[in-house]
């Protein structure tokens, strides 16, 4: 089957996915220590709340790929392909060398665009761990001409661990969770080769788990650089805590705990 030959709509969503058991998890120490994700149940439930919620999204289509040789099982497999998801997978010895498992997410992507002929014009990329509650506007998707991409500001960073602490370089630091982005702007591509570019010449400069938020970090600069413009979510586009108006996604962020709260209070906004 083509690439696009599900749907061959003009909107793609992108997804990142790999096993659950022995992936490198959070080195940071963000969720705990030695924290395998679970990268699987997440992507499942991600696809589905997309396929429910989507509106006239829902039947868009979605692509999952897998580079590093940690596959999800093949029950995840076809258990995602019984949602239309096409799922590639290939295998890349590069990966076995990132410092953290979030590298994968910029080198797929730079792959997906770059070797894969896809027919969407506007790529939709967010975390396995994102569930769409409602329909998305056409606003929230659409992306200046004049800008790389559309991409979410994360207020609350710097990230702030468990035992450990990174110190802002910005007023504002940029969250790749969820990102809106037209196929011939190229943004994977210079996503990635920034961050290839600083691995090959600025990494001994940092400690494994600085390198690690570098897969966002290094969106920072390319947008300080003035070389990219970008676009920016009003971070109401998912739920916290506080939140006083509806949203468009739950992010979990791993706790169970967590989604039971913020789907409560979802229901309560509604």
């Amino acid at each position: 089957m083509k690439i696009g030959a599900y749907m061959n709509k003009s909107v793609a969503l992108l997804l990142v996915v790999e096993s659950s058991k022995k992936n490198k998890g959070d080195v940071i120490g963000k969720y705990g220590t030695n924290i395998e994700i679970p990268y699987e149940r997440e992507a499942i439930a991600c696809v589905e709340y997309w396929r429910r919620n989507g509106g006239k999204y829902k039947d868009c289509s979605i692509y999952a790929i897998n580079l590093n040789g940690n596959p999800p099982d093949i029950s995840t497999i076809k258990t995602l392909e019984k949602m239309k998801v096409m799922y590639i997978e290939d295998y890349f010895p590069i990966t076995k060398t990132f410092p953290c498992g979030y590298w994968n997410t910029p080198f797929a992507l730079n792959y997906l665009e770059n070797h894969y002929t896809l027919f969407e014009e506007t790529f939709i990329h967010i975390d396995l761990d994102m569930y769409l509650m409602r329909e998305p506007t056409e606003k929230l998707f659409h992306v200046p001409e004049d800008k790389i991409c559309k991409i979410a500001i994360n207020k609350y960073r710097p990230t702030d661990s468990l035992d450990y602490k990174i110190s802002p370089i910005y007023p504002f630091e940029i969250a790749t969770n969820f990102i809106i982005s037209k196929r011939r702007k190229h943004f994977y591509s210079n996503w990635w080769g920034a961050l290839f570019y600083l691995w090959k010449t600025r990494k001994h400069n940092f400690d494994e788990k600085t390198l690690c938020i570098y897969e966002e970090r290094i969106v920072d600069e390319m947008y300080h650089s003035g070389i990219f413009a970008f676009d920016f979510f009003d971070m109401n586009y998912q739920l916290e805590e506080d939140s006083e108006v509806l949203p468009f996604f739950i992010h979990t962020h791993m706790g169970k705990n967590r989604f039971t709260k913020l789907i409560q209070r979802w229901l309560s906004l509604k």
